[in-house]
Formats: structure tokens, C-alpha cells, sequence
């Protein structure tokens, strides 16, 4: 952009840009709106359309490292398991909405920022500076080693003990997407039925479609079915989530050259074989083992250094997907004085900060 816009314009550009690309759910908007005023991570989470303009401005020298393709939208809760084509258990990030090609810093620096607002305003138990002197020795090992995919069997088994915790009890599970979803059944388009349809085994039954309502933040405001099913006696969900172009892209003004696709196909890691990506549609199994981790599972200190460094591990994984530019960051890293993401990622939580005063005082 040009000029410079406070987060009003920009939200409102982005939201604009926003319904161009697919059928807003508005009601979804009105909530999201009013989620990022009560709550600052909330409001964090929501805004990386805000993050991706500010980054930038309040860091350039950070935002002209080395490109690779990136997550884009990293952060603490972005993280979850999976089932892979041989049923183990998987552990990584679990949302590419807003993969593109950026600096390698920019995913380093994000989800250290999450990490400081998750410290501040959710009681996450941590020492800041040690968390991101652990991402960064996590992150740059496994570059030099070139990767590992987090299977959570005969190895990693303090991160498989988080992720198979009790409220992955099937129970609680279930339960709890059932507050996510709309009261009524809803009939989703045509396009959106074939989709999920092919998305699950043979003979499902009692089939029902709802439309997901208070899920996620980022993507609050993006149609989002669910059907649920009965097969072999037991419930089985699959999501539809619309597909739209990552926030970069409409800062940029032009089409992204690389997006999730690629960063998928090309990282380190074990793939979701239930995570599949059409023209408009993204479809993904939810189910007990299959979610993200979110804050609450987070109330041990002794689970979070486990878990931050496979964090930064787990982003190396990703950036490995640009294998002809790793000696270009290994060679970036060794320049760099210590402490400059503990640094970097102060200056972006207070950019977020000052907006969020702005947000919740007009």
C-alpha cells in the first residue's frame, strides 16, 4: 500500500478483498469483531492481515532475509495430530491458509510473538527470552540436519503424551465441536456436498450438515460446513472450509506464485492423507486425534519447553521445503546478534498492542 492505514482501514480493505473471494458469512464477522475487542490474543490470532502490513514497516531489515516458502500465519495454537495413511499419530502445523513465500524470519518472529501475547494476556507459565533462544537453537539444528517428521510412535514420546491428552477423550471431544456449530441443520452447495462426500468410507450413515460458527479466528467470516456421519459404530466429522488466497496476497496485490500446495508437497514431514485442497474448497477429518493443541493443554511448564522446541523444529521442517536457500539462512543465522528475535518480536507485539488499544477505543 501506498499510504499508511490504521487497522479501521485496513480491516476494512481486507474484509472488502475478503468477500470478493468467496460468500462471507457476515454474522461470523460481526463475532469475530467482537472477539478481537475482548481479548488480545484474540485479537492477535484475527488480524494477520494487520500483521502481514505491519511486518514490513515495523521490521524491514527482518523482512529481507532469505525467502522460503512459509506458514505465514505461525503461532502457539497452530499446531496439532493427525492420522497418516498408516494410522500413527503426526504432530505439526495444521493450518496453511496463509502460506506464501516470505522471509524465513517472518514465521521465526510470529511464532515467538504468540508466545509473548499467550505469556501476557492467557497465563501461559514461561520465560520469554529462554523460549526464544529455544525456538531458534530448535529451528537452526534441524536445518543443519535436514529435517525429521514428528511421528509420534516409537519416538517423541513427551510430545505424544500432550497430544493424547484427556480432552482428546472422545466424550469432551464431541462435545465440544457441538459448540461450534450452528443450532440448525443447514443444506451447504452442491459443490460443497461432493466434496465432502469424497472425503469419507463407504456406507456413512445418519448424515448431517451443520455450519461451523465460532471456530478458529482467523478464518471467521469464511463459509465453514461440517458433516457428520455414523460409520461402523462410531461418529465420523469432515470439515469444508473455503479456500481463499492468503492475506499477502492482498496486500501485494497480485497473485501468489507458491502457496499451501507446494509447501506441503515439498516440506519434511508425514502428510494428512485427509487434507486435501481443491479450486475453492480445503477438506479435513476432525476427530479426537486429529485437532489442534490449544492453550489449555498448556497448563504444565514442564510440557512447554518440549513442545516450543519441536515448534521450531517443526517450522525448519517446513522451510526445508526450499532446500536451495537453507546454507542462505544458516549463513543469515550466524550474523545475527543474540537476542534479535527476543527483540523483533517485542517490537511486533507492541505494533499489535497499540492496535488493540485502537480496536476496543474507538
Amino acid at each position: 500500500r501506498i499510504h499508511l492505514m490504521n487497522i479501521f482501514q485496513a480491516t476494512e480493505s481486507f474484509e472488502q478483498w475478503l468477500r470478493q473471494q468467496c460468500e462471507v458469512h457476515e454474522p461470523d464477522i460481526v463475532v469475530k469483531h467482537e472477539q478481537m475487542r475482548k481479548n488480545a490474543f484474540k485479537f492477535f490470532r484475527g488480524t494477520y492481515y494487520r500483521w502481514a502490513y505491519l511486518w514490513p514497516i515495523v521490521s524491514p531489515e527482518l523482512a529481507a532475509a532469505p525467502a522460503v516458502l512459509s506458514v505465514g500465519d505461525v503461532h502457539i495454537e497452530n499446531f496439532g495430530t493427525w492420522r497418516d495413511s498408516d494410522a500413527r499419530l503426526v504432530w505439526g502445523v495444521n493450518d496453511f491458509d496463509e502460506a506464501d513465500t516470505l522471509a524465513y524470519t517472518q514465521d521465526l518472529v510470529r511464532l515467538a510473538a504468540s508466545l509473548r501475547m499467550a505469556k501476557t494476556h492467557e497465563g501461559l507459565s514461561l520465560k520469554f527470552g529462554k523460549s526464544c533462544r529455544w525456538i531458534l537453537e530448535s529451528y537452526q539444528a534441524c536445518l543443519e540436519q535436514g529435517g525429521e517428521p514428528f511421528v509420534l510412535e516409537e519416538r517423541h514420546a513427551e510430545l505424544r503424551a500432550i497430544a493424547v491428552g484427556e480432552v482428546r477423550e472422545p466424550t469432551p471431544f464431541w462435545e465440544k465441536i457441538e459448540q461450534t456449530l450452528s443450532e440448525e441443520a443447514c443444506t451447504p452447495p452442491e459443490e460443497v456436498v461432493q466434496e465432502l462426500r469424497q472425503n469419507v468410507p463407504a456406507g456413512l450413515t445418519d448424515i448431517a450438515y451443520r455450519r461451523r460458527e465460532s471456530a478458529g479466528m482467523g478464518s471467521l467470516g469464511k463459509p465453514r460446513y461440517l458433516m457428520l456421519g455414523t460409520w461402523a459404530g462410531g461418529r465420523i466429522a469432515r470439515e469444508a472450509k473455503a479456500r481463499t488466497p492468503a492475506a499477502t496476497v492482498w496486500l501485494a496485490g497480485k497473485p501468489a506464485v507458491l502457496g499451501p500446495v507446494e509447501l506441503l508437497g515439498r516440506a519434511v514431514r508425514c502428510p494428512d492423507p485427509q487434507y486435501q485442497f481443491s479450486v475453492r474448497w480445503i477438506v479435513r477429518r476432525l476427530a479426537p486425534h486429529c485437532v489442534k493443541i490449544e492453550l489449555p493443554d498448556l497448563d504444565e511448564v514442564g510440557k512447554l519447553r518440549q513442545l516450543i522446541c519441536a515448534m521450531g523444529m517443526e517450522i525448519a521442517n517446513l522451510h526445508l521445503g526450499t532446500p536451495e536457500v537453507r546454507e542462505a539462512i544458516l549463513a543469515d543465522l550466524a550474523t545475527r546478534e543474540p537476542g534479535w528475535l527476543e527483540d523483533a518480536a517485542e517490537l511486533m507485539v507492541e505494533a499489535v498492542r497499540h492496535d488493540w488499544d485502537a480496536w476496543r477505543n474507538p
